[in-house]
C-alpha cells in the first residue's frame, strides 16, 4: 500500500504547508515537463508561464503550473499581477526545469492520492533520474522544516511503503 506523500506530516500534526520537491538530473528537464503534461491530473489545472517568478529558483522563467480547479481563478490573478489577493487553502504542482515541486496550502484543498500518484508514477521511468527529493512543513510564520529526504527513487519509494 503507498501512503499519500505527506502522510507523516498529518501523522505528526505539523504544518501549515506541505511541500514536496523532488530535483532530476538537469538533462531529464523536457521529460520532467512532457511526462507531467500527459499524465492525467484530475482536478487540476494547467496553465503555461512565460517569463515569471519561479518561487523554485527565485528568479524568472517559464515554466508549468497545475493549480487546483478551486481556487485556479485567484491563483493566476495573482500571478498575472491582475488581483493581489491570499489564497490559503489551495494545491499547486509546479515543474521548472528539473524540478518539481507540491504544494499543499494549509494541508490542501483536494486529497493526495493525485499528487501521490504522479510522484509514484515519475519515480518509475527509465527516462527520468531522481537526484534528490524532500517532504516539508511550515509557512505562515513557521519555519519551513524537513519531514523527510532522499537520494534516490528507491529511498522515496521506501518512504512511501513504509509498512511493505
Amino acid at each position: 500500500m503507498v501512503l499519500n506523500w505527506f502522510w507523516e506530516i498529518e501523522l505528526n500534526r505539523t504544518g501549515p504547508d506541505y511541500l514536496f520537491f523532488a530535483t532530476f538530473q538537469p538533462t531529464n528537464a523536457p521529460q520532467l515537463a512532457e511526462e507531467v503534461r500527459q499524465y492525467p491530473l484530475p482536478g487540476f489545472k494547467h496553465y503555461r508561464t512565460t517569463n515569471s517568478p519561479c518561487w523554485l529558483h527565485n528568479h524568472n522563467a517559464s515554466y508549468d503550473l497545475y493549480v487546483d480547479e478551486y481556487h485556479y481563478e485567484q491563483v493566476i490573478a495573482n500571478i498575472e499581477g491582475k488581483n493581489a489577493g491570499n489564497v490559503w487553502i489551495y494545491d499547486l504542482i509546479t515543474v521548472c526545469g528539473s524540478d518539481l515541486k507540491i504544494e499543499r496550502g494549509y494541508g490542501g484543498a483536494l486529497g493526495g492520492e493525485i499528487e501521490t500518484d504522479l510522484i509514484v508514477k515519475l519515480s518509475y521511468l527509465p527516462n527520468l533520474t531522481m537526484l534528490k527529493w524532500a517532504v516539508v512543513y511550515g509557512g505562515d510564520g513557521y519555519n519551513y522544516t524537513n519531514m523527510a529526504t532522499g537520494t534516490s527513487t528507491a529511498e522515496l519509494l521506501d518512504y512511501l511503503q513504509p509498512y511493505h
